[in-house]
């Protein structure tokens, strides 16, 4: 689009201009989209390939390349095509972000003293910080790992009750206090019940299943987006 004959097409008038600089909705992007999906699997998923890759034998240093292959899959070009137009400049820097981890952890495993794929398997939620227990200063690093994390799931949690808020409100940009409250807790609780009942696993199951439909949606929008695009030119 940015080449095409819509490109000079200005969202909310020709003199409207941005409420936000270009780094301010990079940061609001980044945190809410994958900040903390690239934290929580950047160890984890990698190890989970290499332990147990879709084909061929686990353990081995061909499980390792097509580990990070198989992670690259799943956070690169065309997941990120799906957010914005500048998601293909972003997705090449998470290569950089998934890199860094991920082929650190793989040495660790194959090189050195091992020991991060068997504790991955018993609790992906501590990958990060296994891996991080084998630099200096691990207490730092975790620290500020927690914090960042703490951080972008905040920012996923807000915005997703902020946009459930507005769209219950009937597409007021300043809905109530209160109801968005009641969302960002009823957003929590269904959370908190998927991860008591069935664990991590559960949490994968629902996305899957909500995901699956939610295709033909995005399709609908593309549709819609390239009729308006029309009518505004």
């Amino acid at each position: 689009m940015t080449f095409s004959r819509f490109a000079g097409i200005r969202l909310g008038g020709p003199d409207a201009k941005p409420d936000f600089s270009v780094w301010s909705w990079f940061a609001m992007l980044f945190s809410a989209g994958m900040g903390i999906g690239l934290l929580f699997y950047s160890v984890a998923e990698p190890m989970l390939h290499y332990v147990s890759p879709p084909f061929g034998i686990g353990g081995t240093v061909e499980a390792a390349r097509l580990s990070m292959g198989l992670t690259f899959f799943h956070w690169g070009l065309h997941a990120w095509g799906i957010y914005a137009q500048l998601g293909v400049a972003m997705a090449y820097f998470t290569f950089v972000w998934l890199t860094v981890f991920g082929n650190t952890a793989l040495f660790e495993e194959l090189f050195v003293n091992g020991g991060i794929a068997s504790q991955v398997q018993n609790n992906i939620a501590t990958a990060l910080f296994i891996l991080l227990e084998k630099y200096p200063f691990p207490f730092v690093t975790s620290l500020l790992g927690i914090i960042v994390t703490v951080t972008f799931f905040v920012t996923s949690s807000d915005s997703a009750s902020l946009v459930i808020d507005i769209i219950t409100a009937g597409g007021n940009t300043n809905p109530p206090v209160q109801q968005r409250i009641f969302w960002g807790i009823l957003q929590g609780i269904v959370a908190a019940t998927l991860l008591v009942g069935g664990g991590l696993q559960a949490l994968q199951t629902a996305v899957l299943l909500l995901g699956l439909p939610f295709i033909f949606v995005l399709l609908l929008v593309c549709v819609s987006l390239i009729k308006g695009l029309h009518e505004s030119k």
